[in-house]
């Protein structure tokens, strides 16, 4: 069954907007790793995981089954796209939002670390007269 011309440049379209969320999904997760470089492995598992479901289910619903090679070219230049024109100043934008989140957190949990340490000295002292 052939698929209509205007249909498949439907298709490809969608196609390049699914690339352009993914990128954005990988700047999210490329500046998430860069504050928290231990999150490397499970970040870029994550990215993966979201890239083969996102084209799964783009197979299913968009491409009503079928996963034609024209999708991956959509893909692959609507994340090009992105990455080429808006990916730095959303990857800025990203990390003064992640250090003002960092900061706000440290503010909340400031009173918890101060009653931590007066417990550490506390606790310094009593088992230190206990021996």
């Amino acid at each position: 069954m052939e698929l209509p011309v205007a249909q498949q440049a439907a298709e490809f379209a969608c196609a390049a907007a699914l690339g352009l969320a993914l990128g954005l999904c990988y700047d999210a997760l490329r500046a998430l790793r860069r504050v928290c470089p231990g999150l490397t492995v499970a970040a870029d598992g994550a990215f993966v995981l979201l890239t083969l479901l996102s084209l799964w289910f783009f197979a299913l619903y968009a491409g009503r089954g079928r996963l034609r090679l024209f999708v991956f070219p959509g893909a692959l230049g609507g994340a090009a796209l992105y990455f080429l024109t808006a990916s730095p100043f959303v990857l800025r934008i990203l990390r003064v939002l992640l250090s003002l989140l960092g900061r706000a957190i440290r503010l909340i949990l400031l009173p918890v670390r101060r009653l931590l340490k007066i417990f550490q000295l506390f606790f310094k002292n009593l088992f230190a007269t206990a021996r």
